[in-house]
């Protein structure tokens, strides 16, 4: 006998719990009794205590790892004393599922985007749990929008363009490069970390921004780095002389800093002729200049341009040169111009002429005068009145610029001392 139950009356039901069963099935048999008469006829039955699942398997588990809205965990398993799955993250109940259909199970989380975590499957019936599984846990991810876009940097000391550069990404799959002023520049692939902006205005900075892309969305915008296209005419170089004549001498140039697209050599002997390295003109401007010009500016991080070609057949010499903010002597024909003899009657040579926007007046002064300029248009109207004052005898030159005036048609009336000529200018823009 393991235990008595009081009486009721006829007909009710009672209950007795075994609290300490066998560990295997045993037969469970009631008698009536009474204190009088004794015990009654037995009725039997067999029966067992239950236990937490023990020896379910859970296999083949799975966590998606692409999708931008969730994790989707599959697994399979037979447990016929299984009532119910835990889905487990990170030891964190996130979900639960019937066990029922098996043996094919799945669960879908609204993971943290972007976070990693171990899943794992628990059975579970009304006596308790049973092992969790796999051991260590299955890896899955949401997917989330890139983040910010770091180690962003513009250049600003390239003379035709602004290189932007950035770290790469894992997660993105594209990147936006984005400018201000101006917006969105362009969208170039994920594997993809640097974009050469040509559209950018010589002189003018830019803030520059990179943002990643990817099938979840779009990433946050990181700070930004400034940028800019250097101006041509700054800067500073070396102009150095590669060989000697007579009759040619050769130069070359090394920019040391910005961006040059300009070279004026002064004081040559009358008759000197030039040529310009490839991708260069030369023009000789009488007595007063040799300029060598490209449309394309070099810096300070291309190379040395050489094949600067001064030629003469007999002249030798110091003269002098200009390149942005930097100029020097260099060895080359005979000084003329400011440090030569004095001329001996008025002149004026205009030169360029057409021009836009900038020309020059090369006036030869014998004696010192008061010097004047003065600028009409085609309809006879003053448009400028240049007042030099007294100016010494000698070679002298007077830049007129036009980048306020309209194309067309003027006249120009030089005038120094008794002196006066004019001349017909064409600004043509």
């Amino acid at each position: 006998m393991i235990g008595t139950a009081p009486h009721g009356s006829a007909g009710d039901d009672h209950q007795y719990v075994d609290n300490s069963p066998l560990p295997a099935a045993a037969e469970y048999c009631v008698f009536g009794f009474s204190n009088v008469c004794g015990l009654g006829d037995e009725d039997c039955d067999q029966g067992q205590s239950g236990s937490a699942p023990t020896g379910c398997v859970v296999s083949n588990v799975e966590a998606t790892d692409d999708d931008c809205d969730e994790v989707c965990i599959t697994w399979t398993a037979t447990c016929p004393d299984v009532t119910e799955f835990q889905v487990l993250r990170a030891t964190i109940l996130v979900g639960t599922v019937p066990a029922a259909g098996g043996p094919n199970y799945s669960f879908c989380h609204a993971a943290p985007a972007g976070a990693a975590g171990g899943y794992q499957i628990r059975p579970v019936n009304a006596c308790g749990n049973g092992t969790s599984q796999p051991s260590p846990p299955e890896s899955g991810l949401r997917q989330a929008a890139p983040g910010n876009v770091t180690g962003i940097s513009a250049s600003d000391t390239l003379c035709d363009k602004v290189v932007v550069t950035w770290t790469d990404l894992a997660a993105a799959d594209q990147y936006e490069v984005r400018r201000n002023p101006g917006g969105t520049l362009a969208t170039v692939a994920g594997d993809v970390n640097t974009y050469d902006d040509l559209t950018a205005v010589a002189g003018s900075t830019y803030n520059y921004t990179v943002v990643g892309l990817n099938e979840c969305g779009v990433g946050s915008v990181a700070t930004g780095n400034g940028g800019t296209r250097r101006a041509s005419g700054t800067g500073t170089a070396l102009y150095t002389l590669v060989t000697a004549g007579p009759p040619n001498w050769t130069y070359s140039m090394d920019v040391t800093s910005g961006c040059l697209d300009r070279v004026k050599i002064r004081d040559y002997c009358d008759g000197t002729t030039a040529t310009a390295p490839a991708g260069w003109t030369a023009n000789v401007y009488g007595l007063d200049s040799i300029i060598f010009s490209t449309t394309t500016a070099v810096g300070a991080q291309d190379a040395i341009v050489t094949g600067f070609v001064l030629s003469h057949p007999t002249c030798d010499g110091d003269g002098r040169w200009n390149v942005g903010q930097s100029g020097g002597s260099i060895r080359g024909p005979l000084p003329v111009g400011d440090n030569a003899a004095l001329p001996t009657e008025y002149s004026v040579n205009v030169f360029p002429n057409p021009f836009n926007p900038m020309t020059n007046f090369r006036i030869a002064i014998p004696q010192a005068s008061e010097t004047r300029i003065l600028v009409f248009n085609i309809a006879g109207q003053l448009v400028r009145d240049m007042s030099m004052g007294r100016m010494q005898a000698g070679y002298h030159t007077v830049q007129f610029g036009g980048s306020d005036l309209p194309s067309g048609m003027y006249f120009a009336r030089i005038q120094a001392g008794n002196f006066h000529s004019t001349h017909k200018l064409m600004l043509l823009k």
